[in-house]
């Protein structure tokens, strides 16, 4: 995720300082997704990560790039869907604010009536055998100790090209 966070322009040591975690509510396999709670300023963010069919269902608006309207499920979980034929891992992300910290710490509580923000699209690095078979540029560059890709789409419409590296070799 932080990774994300710098593709978009924010540096992920300044966000923990300024948006400090005040608790979360860890990830499990049955919810697929996790919360964090964050002071910005006057208020209490939570911040929810996931599965996007988990997310989505409980959202009740979607960021644009006008403000936020009513929520498309159907079409976001479309977008998701091509994310992931493109090899992409799609974590959808949400959140809420409130004005102090609620009182029961709960996913019941924390988790629902979200804002839809995006979907977060990872490429995980290639399996061994992958690498074995000699794809191009097998390995990450000098530059990047990581393979994680990641990219962030908030809109509907055409996917771009550079989801897929290509330093698996992918051809457009």
């Amino acid at each position: 995720m932080y990774e994300a966070a710098a593709f978009a322009g924010c540096d992920g040591a300044t966000l923990t300082t300024k948006a400090p975690r005040l608790d979360e509510i860890p990830f499990d396999s049955k919810r697929k997704l996790m919360t964090t709670l964050h002071r910005e300023g006057g208020e209490v963010m939570a911040y929810i990560k996931g599965a996007p069919e988990s997310v989505l269902a409980r959202c009740i608006s979607q960021w644009t790039l006008a403000g936020f309207a009513p929520i498309d499920t159907e079409a976001l979980l479309k977008i998701a869907e091509r994310m992931a034929a493109e090899g992409l891992r799609v974590l959808a992300l949400a959140y809420r604010a409130w004005p102090e910290l609620p009182k029961g710490l709960s996913p019941e509580t924390m988790e629902r009536d979200l804002r839809f923000l995006g979907f977060v699209g990872l490429m995980d690095p290639p399996r061994p055998e992958a690498l074995e078979a000699g794809y191009p540029s097998a390995a990450p560059p000098a530059s990047s100790q990581s393979w994680s890709r990641a990219t962030i789409w908030p809109q509907p419409g055409p996917l771009p090209d550079s989801l897929v590296s290509p330093r698996l070799g992918a051809k457009w």
